[in-house]
């Protein structure tokens, strides 16, 4: 001991000379022995400092203070430089060991030591515990929140590897405030409070440094002994003997994780230092509870790129190995939780634990008698208490929960009468923690107490939330006691079943809610706790291998039940609650109703079957391979319908196949029949391959290789075909992204699909989850929508129609369709509604809409609830996510990472409305027919009469009142003095008539008076911190939305006037429309002390300007940095605090003084980016936006802001303000100025040439816009003369057009200029010139320019382009009007001179064509728009809007006009537009004074870029505002970099910017935009749907952008087809087109009606036999006839029902059904009611168009779905076309028939060898054959299909030919009878 003091007398006076290092410095190396003592002086002084480590041991041995923080001083600079002497073999110590003065105990040399780590035997180990966990940002200088933990420790043995843990002196201290340069406080309320708990014992096992079992108190908390087994965590130690560096996966707090150890043994120091990590993010047994996320799935591609959340711990021990075990010495743990949302590279927020563990002494242990009753708590792993959502949100003191819940609710329904306040949510939440933290007692005294309505509904709000067992099962109550209504259970249910704890006592009370009878006698109620079931199970099961059985037995039994009794709506409801329920025990279920696993699926519609599948997709989460195996094999089988194996392919490819898998189904897919499955999976193997998101990374790659695959067939299919739409965004930086899929089934071959769905995907934190899907299905019922005819009604009589059926003995008809519509939603992949509408549910909502009656109708009783004053103040609160997850620290207490969402919304409405019948204007009549004399001054008294519509009329004669008493069809007379009077009548508004149909309603005055105030407010709150019942430490992100507008607006609606207006109130204070406001605090709180809560903002205030308003200033001494509040003394930052600048903010305000308000926008933000720039960063601070709208403070008060809008001829009268006179030039000046500005504009496009360069300075500097031009023309004439003979030209055509030019008028000289002009500008580049010399500003020589421009045109056209394809940058656009007109010129053999001085003598004319098509007079305006504000002073302040539309010689104009309505004001907007060929529209803004100031033009032309489609779009504009420009550049710069465009310098014509956009494939296009200095260009966009020119329809083809008027035409008529035989092709309503020789006279079905119940059947055969000639015969059933039609010598024979019938042009109706017509040397039949919109027949072609028939014919003409498909009677595909053709022959009765031929079943006629027998084989299909008593004439030989069976068998070869399922043997070749003779006697005509 002396020589130790005397040593720290000597470091005393030395080291502040010499420094830490010069000590050691003068210590040679060959003196080892003075390093020896050296070493030894090291270990003992840190033995001595360890002993000594609180004040209070050090002053028991004497040691002061100074002496000892000299001594710790030394042991920082001595301990790293003894490691050092040793590993370079400096020391080499052979002393005997010292006496350690912690045991006392003297090791002696001989003595073996254990590694094992143990405690002295009955020696009680004395230690200082020291816990600390920090939160925030890593960076210093912000502001972070913490709470430190100091004890003494006690371990005493209790015998048997048993020992006793008690803590003493424990402290509790909270840190709040900026790190590092704040301390912590003290918590002495909290810590008086805990101490009781703290000091209570804890005995645990401990054997080799394994923790075992741990006993503790029963009256412990959980929360308490979890701190006990952080610090029992230390001591965890697992050690190997052999090994120094091994990995294990080992038990702690935590749970069992990978750990990794390093054991690094110093015999000289007899120390074992053991430094182990532990990866906490790969654990076998996880301690973790969350919630919230059930219905996200993991992205495990995304956690390897970037994991959100990461977390690790080191520890480091330092022990001493004895006789007994190695003594733990000193024990450091640090653990490190790191978050952040986005990728953990651009910066993560901490939350940061350290432990340290000193032993201070080791004694003698004194055993005391504890009276304590231990229990086993377990093991060392963390233990929660109770459930997550127990976990409070904000810490609560326990005070009486029924009384705070009422004042609560009184709160909540005091704050929110007018509108909903910000703090209402988090208000809300606060309602949701308390009513979780009772029991169902004290919710149903609450609810009791709680007599108001108002009240009650914020508990069921709240109840869903809360998610306990108590307040589902007060929840059932309620319900079954009928305390609420069904509405309000349905809705509380519903959220209730997707937020309540999933468990077996949970679940157990939902099949309670399922058997209480209002839930049982509701259909929704049914349909919502069943599918909330499947979902509850579905969360129940998520983390466990197998679900039990009994938790889906419900959904099975009920399904089962279902099929048996054929209940379609239980069938679809048990599959979609199965699907939610998505369990792989539910599989065998499900395959029972699919076609080819059970025999259920023959009786389920198709919809059921496509219920089936979509039951699978969740089951795919937990068994994908079982899922592959079902859908494969439903795809494969083709027999299957189509919409099946596309939702089959669907579900297929979400379950994410591997490579092999696709590849297989790809080639399927080669020899696919069916186009519509084709273009589906080929179209989603497209969109998938272009996926960018990471989770579908191997997905996309094998897409990919299969849709190269498919694309050479598949690439041309389009919209009419089913798609697949898969567009995503992805961002690696956020790691965050959206997706979005759409699929579009169609089956019909129509636009319009049969089932359209789509879902929204996000992609955040690791997870996606599947936002939101909706889906519509209709099937059946688009022909009912669609169907602008009334269907005949009569029954059909369909005997002729079956005799013809009879024929064909293997005939199928098509499926009926019932018309049937369907919609679902789903939420996070789980189903919460939908509804199914059938035919009957279809009739009986249109009949309750048009009931003629009134009486049931349900508009009528709309109109009366409408009529009636309307009060409602509708409100919902919703907690819309609740994500919470809680882990375990090393220090025992609880990290939570969670997000929480609440929004409260609430309307205040009230409505008045008065609907009555219109008053139509006053109409005069003169009667005709006297009745009578009647004095007018007797006709006073008051008649009320009522017409058939409920009209009441006034009719006046002489002023005076008349009231008719009659019929409107009567015409009455006035008589006076013999003379006839006018009368007029009208209806009578005061007697309003009542309304039961639309079309009343349509005729009626709707008034509508509404008041709304809106509000919606959102609480948004995101933590990580420690959170315990007793203390909360951390970050919490809060984000407040707040939106409030209230509306008072009166509106009044005429539809047959065409009449809307709108008046409004304006705003008379300010009103905060929407404000946000988001905000990250450092808080600490803590149960004791909840007033002194401390919530700091985590960037600090900032107390100094920005970086830019700071002077720099020289280098200076740095300030110290080094910490003392941690445990770590010597720890030091170097980085210097960095103070946040003050915040930013923006006020933006926009002045609608018009209209008397103002627009504001106020912005703040200050955010942690001062430190690093990055998402997190510069979301942390504080964030507020907000906007207001406030009355204007200049001027007069604005009242009201009216809208009127007129429609039709009376909008006219509505004008306000026209163009006055003076506002416009005189005509005559007008046309010549005009004349004279087209020819300057012209002139300056083309003076880049070298000989009009003279002429264009003289006409830029000399003239003006008001010179005339007749002295104008003569000075050009005459200088451009001058010029073109001083040039040498070598071409004779342009030497003869300038001799030409110098004689002839004006007019003449003013078109050979502009000839000479063009012929000019064909030999220089004269768009490059026109810019430089428009702006005198530039000093450049003009000559040099247009040398430079020259050269610089010959270059570009004879180099080439890197980067783009020069001959597409060079090819000159030709728009397709001059096609057309040089394929003319071509064709009438014009000259090329001729066709040149056509063009030259036409383009001076073509600009003033384009201003007279935009800006002529175009006639009475056809509507207007008044925007007016009311003002207290009178004035007249607004806009107008008159817009005219006119169509002229097929030239669409329109013109819309706009106009300030202030007196003095001359602002005006002028927009033309005009279409003025079929492949050219135009569009002209001007606005400013009078339409004067500003002109900006676009133009787009058709046409072809060399041979691809191309649209051309110019840009032109003479004076527009800075700010667009500057505007158009940002935008237009961003949008090409984003999109990668490249460019190129190249200048371009100036105030110019053209577009050329090129389809240069189906899918793809190139674009090039010129702008005027350089052009941008971008080749190879894909675009997601081909676009196929050739088949578009032939009106968009030839009428180009007129064709946009016929849009409601095409859409009418876009289920139509038709289908044409002609000669020996006919071409089918798929477009498939086939080549047949009719060989015979039978008939042939052209085309039918294949429904059960067909109304048509079309014949067709030939005459005469001859090829060209045909006769048809249309069968009608409703009502039955039978019309013919065949040529003869004098035209068409026309006969109906066997008599001859006349036609004529005007046409002859039959039956009312039927209208013919005659059509040139045809005829023309149209049967609207049963879809034949057209039959035109001429002897030689036959051409059917049908309506509504998609997918509902068969015959040669096909079955009208797109596909192609060459369909026989018995629905199979033929082989060829010659198989098609005789399958649908028309079999002859008797040899007397034009037809000779039948189609039988044939025998072989011959025994074969089959499986090794003899067998005979009978034809599985019919074979074509000539009647009995016929011989063949022509024979054609065909492979048929054969059934075999043993020729030794006794069989009947009828029962064979009679089955409809024949198995095919084998095929072999058998003569076919094409044509037969016959000879009969008997003479019969065809039965009809």
């Amino acid at each position: 001991m002396m020589n130790l003091f005397v040593y720290v007398a000597y470091v005393k006076r030395r080291l502040p000379r010499y420094g830490q290092w010069s000590i050691f410095s003068r210590i040679s190396p060959a003196n080892p022995k003075r390093k020896e003592q050296l070493q030894l002086l090291c270990v003992d002084i840190f033995d001595f400092t360890k002993a000594f480590g609180s004040v209070n041991h050090a002053k028991a041995y004497g040691v002061s203070s100074s002496n000892l923080a000299i001594l710790r001083n030394l042991v920082a600079i001595l301990c790293p430089l003894h490691d050092d002497m040793q590993a370079m073999n400096l020391t080499n110590r052979t002393t005997t060991e010292p006496i350690s003065m912690k045991t006392g105990v003297k090791q002696d040399c001989g003595q073996k030591l254990k590694n094992e780590p143990s405690f002295s035997e009955g020696m009680m180990n004395v230690y200082t515990y020291e816990g600390v966990i920090l939160t925030g940002l890593p960076e210093s200088g912000l502001n972070r929140a913490g709470v430190r933990i100091n004890c003494g420790l006690n371990i005493i043995p209790m015998g048997q590897n048993t020992y006793l843990l008690k803590t003493t002196h424990p402290q509790i201290l909270e840190y709040n405030g900026i790190w590092p340069s704040h301390s912590f406080s003290s918590a002495h309320k909290l810590t008086q409070r805990l101490a009781p708990e703290l000091l209570k014992p804890v005995t645990f096992e401990y054997n080799k440094g394994r923790v075992g079992k741990i006993q503790a108190p029963v009256d412990l908390p959980e929360d308490i002994l979890n701190i006990h087994r952080g610090i029992l965590n230390i001591f965890q130690i697992t050690m190997k003997k052999s090994q120094n560096f091994y990995r294990l996966q080992e038990a702690g707090i935590e749970g069992v994780c990978l750990t990794n150890y390093i054991i690094q043994e110093n015999k000289k120091a007899h120390r074992i230092t053991i430094t182990k990590s532990k990866d906490l993010n790969n654990c076998q047994e996880k301690v973790m509870m969350y919630t919230g996320a059930a219905y996200a799935d993991l992205c495990p591609v995304c956690q390897q790129r970037s994991r959100n959340i990461r977390a690790s711990a080191t520890f480091t021990h330092v022990l001493k190995p004895t006789a007994i075990g190695a003594i733990l010495q000193e024990a450091r743990v640090r653990e490190v939780h790191q978050f952040t949302p986005f990728h953990e590279g651009e910066g993560t927020a901490i939350l940061e634990a350290r432990q340290h563990l000193t032993l201070v002494n080791i004694k003698a242990a004194v055993m005391r008698e504890l009276h304590v009753k231990f229990v086993d708590r377990g093991t060392l792993k963390y233990h929660f208490d109770e459930n997550v959502l127990r976990k409070p949100m904000k810490l609560m003191k326990a005070q009486s929960v029924e009384k705070v819940i009422l004042e609560t609710l009184k709160n909540l329904e005091l704050h929110n009468q007018e509108k909903v306040n910000s703090d209402t949510p988090a208000k809300f939440l606060q309602l949701v923690q308390l009513l979780r933290s009772t029991a169902e007692g004290t919710i149903a005294s609450a609810w009791q107490s709680s007599h108001s309505n108002q009240f009650r509904r914020w508990i069921l709000f709240a109840l869903p939330a809360v998610g306990t067992l108590d307040a589902l099962r007060f929840l059932k109550t309620t319900i079954q006691n009928l305390d609420i209504t069904m509405a309000d259970a349905t809705q509380a249910l519903g959220v209730a079943m997707h937020q309540i704890t999933a468990n077996l006592q949970s679940l157990s009370l939902v099949k309670e809610i399922l058997e209480i009878l209002p839930v049982e006698q509701f259909s929704i109620p049914r349909q919502v706790v069943h599918l909330g079931y499947g979902s509850m199970v579905f969360r129940y099961c998520v983390q466990q291998a197998t679900c039990p059985d009994n938790l889906l037995k419900p959904l099975h039994d009920l399904l089962t039940l279902a099929t048996a009794q054929g209940n379609e709506e239980d069938i679809a409801l048990s599959l979609k609650a199965i699907g939610n329920a998505g369990q792989p025990a539910s599989t065998k279920s499900i395959t029972k109703l699919l076609p080819g696993f059970g025999t259920a699926a023959a009786s389920l519609p198709l919809k059921l079957q496509v219920d089936a599948i979509m039951a699978l997709r969740n089951i795919a989460k937990k068994d994908p391979e079982k899922v592959q195996a079902i859908t494969i094999q439903v795809f494969m089988n083709r027999r299957n319908h189509p919409e099946l194996r596309m939702s089959v392919c669907a579900i297929f490819l979400y379950t994410k196949p591997p490579l092999n898998s696709l590849l297989v189904l790809a080639s399927s897919l080669l020899k696919e029949p069916s186009l519509q499955v084709a273009s589906f999976a080929y179209s989603q193997f497209r969109s998938l391959a272009r996926s960018s998101l990471p989770s579908l990374s191997s997905l996309a790659a094998g897409c990919n290789i299969a849709a190269k695959l498919l694309s050479p067939r598949f690439n041309r299919l389009g919209l009419k075909f089913s798609q697949v739409f898969h567009p995503d965004l992805f961002s690696y930086k956020l790691m965050s992204g959206l997706s979005a899929k759409a699929i579009l089934i169609n089956n019909v071959g129509g636009l319009i699909p049969t089932l359209a769905a789509a879902k929204v995907t996000g992609h955040t934190l690791g997870f996606s989850a599947n936002l939101a899907e909706v889906g519509l299905r209709v099937e059946g019922l688009q022909e009912v929508v669609m169907k602008g005819r009334a269907s005949f009604r009569a029954v059909p009589d369909v005997k002729q129609i079956r005799h013809i059926l009879n024929g064909f003995p293997d005939w199928k008809s098509l499926p009926e369709k019932v018309p049937l519509a369907s919609a679902y939603m789903k939420l996070f992949d789980q189903e919460i509604a939908f509804v199914e509408f059938r035919k009957d549910d279809i009739h009986k909502a249109i009949q309750s809409v048009t009931d003629e009656d009134g009486k049931q109708s349900t508009l009528r009783k709309l109109i009366n609830w409408l009529q009636k004053p309307i009060e409602l103040q509708p409100a919902a609160a919703l907690l819309t996510t609740e994500l919470r997850r809680l882990v375990p620290t090393c220090m025992g207490l609880p990290m939570e990472l969670s997000f929480l969402s609440a929004a409260v919304a609430k309307a205040n409405l009230s409505v008045r409305a008065k609907i009555g019948r219109a008053v139509p204007q006053t109409s005069k009549h003169h009667p005709d027919i006297p009745t009578g004399r009647i004095d007018p001054a007797e006709v006073e008294a008051e008649w009320q009469f009522r017409n058939w519509l409920g009209d009441t009329w006034i009719c006046r004669v002489a002023e005076k009142a008349v009231l008719f008493p009659f019929p409107l069809w009567l015409l009455l007379s006035i008589a006076s003095n013999n003379r006839q009077k006018d009368f007029t009548c009208n209806f009578d508004a005061k007697v309003p008539s009542s309304i039961s149909s639309f079309s009343q309603l349509l005729n009626a005055d709707i008034q509508l008076k509404a008041q709304l105030n809106p509000s919606v407010a959102i609480y948004s709150k995101a933590i990580m911190e420690i959170n315990t019942p007793f203390i909360q430490s951390g970050l919490e992100f809060e984000a407040k939305i707040h939106s409030a507008f209230p509306v008072d607006v009166s509106a009044k609606i005429n539809v047959k006037e065409r009449n809307l207006k709108i008046d409004s109130a304006t705003a008379q204070e300010e009103n905060q429309i929407i404000s946000f406001k988001s905000e990250v605090f450092a808080i600490s709180r803590n149960i004791e002390n909840l007033s002194a809560a401390r919530l700091t903002p985590i960037v600090p205030e900032a107390k100094e300007p920005s970086i830019t308003n700071q002077k720099f200033k020289s280098a200076g001494r740095y300030p110290d940095l080094c910490s003392g509040i941690l445990m770590d003394e010597f720890e030091c930052y170097d980085e210097v605090e960095r103070p946040p600048p003050r915040p930013s903010g923006t006020n933006i305000c926009t002045r609608v003084t018009t209209f008397g308000f103002d627009v504001c926008l106020d912005a703040k933000t200050a955010s942690a980016v001062f430190i690093r720039h990055g998402p997190l960063h510069r979301l942390m601070g504080v964030h507020t936006a907000k906007l207001l709208i406030r009355p204007a403070q200049s001027g007069a008060h604005t009242e009201r802001l009216l809208l009127e809008v007129q429609a039709g001829p009376k909008a006219g009268s509505k004008i306000i303000r026209s163009l006055e006179e003076e506002e416009l030039l005189p005509e005559g000046i007008q046309r010549q100025t005009v004349l004279f500005k087209e020819y300057r504009s012209q002139m300056e496009f083309e003076c880049a040439s070298n000989v009009l360069h003279f002429c264009c300075i003289h006409l830029r500097s000399g003239t003006h816009t008001h010179t005339h031009t007749s002295v104008l023309f003569p000075k050009i004439e005459t200088c451009l003369q001058t010029g073109i003979q001083n040039q040498t030209w070598t071409k004779s055509s342009s030497s003869s057009s300038i001799s030409k030019s110098s004689s002839g008028d004006r007019a003449t000289s003013r078109g050979s200029l502009l000839s000479k002009d063009r012929l000019l500008k064909g030999h220089h580049d004269v768009d490059q010139k026109q810019d430089r010399q428009g702006r005198p500003s530039r000093k450049r020589n003009s000559s040099t320019n247009h040398r430079s421009s020259s050269s610089s045109s010959r270059y570009m056209s004879s180099g080439s382009t890197q980067g783009i394809n020069q001959g597409l940058m060079e090819i000159a656009f030709k728009s397709a009007q001059s096609s057309e007109q040089t394929s003319r010129r071509q064709s009438t053999g014009k000259k090329p001179s001729s066709r040149l001085r056509h063009r030259q003598s036409s383009s001076s004319r073509r600009q003033s064509s384009e201003q007279r098509d935009l800006i002529g007079d175009i006639g009475a305006p056809s509507l207007i728009i008044l925007v007016q504000a009311r003002r207290t002073d009178g004035k007249l302040q607004g806009y107008q809007l008159t817009g005219s539309v006119q169509s002229s010689n097929g030239r669409p104009k329109m013109h819309l006009h706009i106009v300030d309505l202030k007196e003095d004001s001359r602002w005006k907007m002028c927009v033309d537009a005009a279409i003025p060929t079929a492949h050219k529209a135009m569009i002209m803004y001007r606005w400013g004074e009078n339409c004067q100031r500003y002109k900006i033009s676009y133009k787009a032309s058709m046409g072809h870029l060399e041979n691809h489609p191309s649209m051309k779009i110019k840009t032109q504009w003479s004076e527009i505002p800075e700010v667009m420009i500057a505007a158009g550049r940002m935008i237009g710069s961003g949008a090409a970099y984003l999109l990668g465009f490249s460019n190129k310098f190249k200048v371009n014509p100036s105030r110019q910017i053209t577009y050329l956009i090129t389809l240069t494939s189906p899918r793809t296009i190139d674009t090039i935009v010129k702008l005027p200095k350089f052009t941008i260009y971008y080749q190879g966009f894909e675009l997601p749907l081909p676009v196929h020119v050739q088949t578009m329809a032939p009106i968009i083809r030839t009428r180009g952008f007129k064709s946009f008027a016929e849009i409601p035409q095409l859409l009418l008529r876009m289920n139509q087809r038709e289908c044409i035989a002609e000669n020996e092709r006919v071409v089918t309503f798929d477009s498939n087109e086939l080549t047949y020789k009719i060989l015979n006279d039978c008939h042939y079905v052209l085309t039918k009606d294949c429904s059960p119940s067909p109304k048509f059947v079309l014949l067709m055969r030939r005459t005469d036999n001859q090829q060209r000639k045909k006769a048809i015969k249309l069968l009608i059933s409703v009502p039955s006839v039978v019309i013919e039609a065949y040529p003869t010598q004098d035209g068409i024979k026309f006969m109906v029902d066997n008599v001859e019938t006349s036609l004529s042009n005007q046409g002859k109706v039959i039956q009312n059904l039927v209208t013919i017509r005659q059509n040139g040397t045809g005829i023309s039949l149209e049967a609207p009611s049963i879809s034949i919109d057209q039959l035109y027949f001429d002897g030689y072609k036959v051409q059917v168009v049908l309506d509504q028939m998609m997918s509902k014919t068969c015959g040669v003409c096909g079955i009208n779905n797109g596909e192609q498909k060459m369909m026989m009677p018995n629905q199979e595909e033929a082989r060829d076309v010659e198989g098609l053709f005789e399958s649908w022959t028309y079999p002859g009765q008797s040899c007397t028939d034009d037809c000779k031929v039948r189609r039988n079943f044939v025998e072989l006629g011959k025994t074969v060898q089959f499986e090794g027998q003899e067998s005979k084989c009978y034809s599985a299909e019919p074979v074509q054959r000539c009647l009995e008593g016929c011989s063949p004439i022509e024979t054609l030989s065909r492979i048929v299909n054969f059934q075999c069976v043993p020729a030794n068998r006794p069989i009947d070869a009828t029962v064979i030919f009679s089955s409809r399922r024949k198995s095919v043997d084998m095929s072999h070749p058998v003569d076919l009878h094409v044509d037969c003779l016959c000879h009969c006697t008997d003479v019969r005509t065809l039965s009809t």
